[in-house]
């Protein structure tokens, strides 16, 4: 199954929660655990963002995991952060 991520809740240091699209409907609130066992799953994960009005297709969400800890990228390193670009962010508390 494939799903778009449109915008992040950053906490003190990492991603803890994403809007997250199926192929319809209205937008879920994931945390970030449940991304990364939704990739580990075999799901697909991208990043969208809205261009001039208009939904586009970002790059493909993936995980790696440094010192125990899991994290979701789209660049191809291994820093020990989370990096989904220029999403749009949202409040934690939503």
């Amino acid at each position: 199954m494939k799903y778009w991520i449109t915008e992040v809740c950053h906490g003190e240091k990492h991603i803890e929660k994403v809007k997250i699209f199926k192929s319809s409907g209205k937008p879920e609130i994931w945390t970030k655990g449940e991304v990364v066992e939704s990739i580990k799953n075999g799901n697909e994960i991208y990043t969208m963002i809205k261009v001039k009005g208009e939904w586009k297709l970002g790059a493909k969400v993936k995980t790696f995991q440094r010192n125990e800890m899991d994290y979701i990228h789209t660049v191809r390193d291994e820093v020990a952060q989370d990096n989904l670009g220029k999403l749009t962010k949202f409040s934690c508390r939503y």
